[in-house]
């Protein structure tokens, strides 16, 4: 799945990504790829398996610093990494995911043809993996294909335009690799949430197309 977004509205820390677009590329079970537009250049972070790489160097390595990860080059990656749910489930187990997620339909949004869908962990779930705890809401055409999403949680809310989505089995090989003769940053895949949030951070609205 490839979705291009844009950010239109944001509190609390992500309050400076009001106004920013980012491009999110996804391929089960294990690959994704953030591009965020942030003051005239693009940030660009990809989880490949177990490695995370991330570009322009310089600039992903401050953000990294200021997260509290390495910013080193050189960081190794993680042997066995944290897997990308609900990416590396497979059928059988995502039938059981109605006993993680608590989902409320909540119905047509009124003067529109959008369904609205909300979503949470539930809190026995939420307790026992020590996760933040935060609400989703998703609006649903009538072609079942996402257009906007509202996630809040601890500290700050964020609200996303989905302004183009595509579905295909697979993405080209050169997606999740860097640029060839460049030099990216290397984290371990694990640092790929906190490293996306602080891109995010430092996005602005003057980064619109």
């Amino acid at each position: 799945m490839v979705a291009e977004c844009l950010v239109t509205d944001a509190t609390g820390p992500l309050v400076p990504a009001k106004g920013a677009r980012f491009r999110l590329a996804v391929q089960a079970p294990d690959r994704l790829r953030v591009d965020v537009a942030a003051n005239g250049a693009v940030l660009t972070a990809c989880r490949n398996g177990t490695e995370l790489w991330a570009v322009p160097a310089e600039t992903m390595g401050a953000l990294a610093a200021s997260a509290g990860l390495d910013g080193g080059r050189k960081s190794e990656a993680n042997p066995v990494s944290p897997p990308l749910v609900p990416l590396a489930l497979d059928t059988k187990m995502l039938a059981f995911l109605p006993l993680v997620f608590d989902v409320k339909d909540l119905g047509i949004e009124e003067g529109s043809s959008l369904r609205m869908l909300q979503f949470a962990l539930l809190p026995d779930v939420r307790n026992a993996i020590r996760a933040p705890d935060f609400t989703a809401r998703a609006w649903i055409a009538p072609d079942y294909r996402p257009v906007r999403v509202a996630i809040e949680s601890t500290g700050y809310a964020i609200d996303l335009q989905v302004e183009k989505i595509n579905f295909a089995e697979w993405l080209p090989e050169a997606a999740w690799q860097p640029d060839e003769g460049s030099q990216p940053l290397e984290l371990p895949a694990a640092a790929l949430n906190a490293l996306f949030e602080k891109m995010l951070e430092s996005g602005s609205a003057s980064t619109r197309e």
